[in-house]
């Protein structure tokens, strides 16, 4: 984290010194699927999940872009089966990463999730 959190500052700081606007903060959802039925959820309707190639690919167009901080969503996102090498990646790239999750899989993704 401490080797992203500057990352994220400068990008910030960037856009704003140059008046430009980019996307520094990426809300991602890699899946709609869940291990819940919550009847007010909105993400209940169809299946739809980014495979692992199609995620790398959008987490790389956006880091290009100046994309420094990436919200993983779902659905549960803990649920999709690349979810480990996902994440893997984007802190590869230097991107802090935040998931927003139920946290009923946790403990089971918990290595993931270091």
């Amino acid at each position: 984290m401490l080797k992203t959190m500057p990352g994220l500052a400068f990008s910030l700081l960037r856009a704003k010194a140059m008046c430009t606007r980019r996307p520094v903060f990426l809300s991602l959802l890699i899946t709609n699927r869940c291990n819940l039925k919550c009847s007010y959820c909105f993400v209940r309707e169809r299946t739809l999940e980014y495979n692992k190639t199609e995620l790398f690919a959008i987490i790389d167009q956006f880091y290009v872009l100046g994309t420094r901080m990436i919200f993983l969503l779902g659905g549960e996102p803990l649920v999709h089966k690349d979810f480990g090498p996902v994440v893997e990646h984007i802190i590869a790239k230097g991107i802090y990463v935040h998931v927003i999750t139920n946290g009923l899989l946790i403990k089971q993704k918990l290595k993931e999730l270091r």
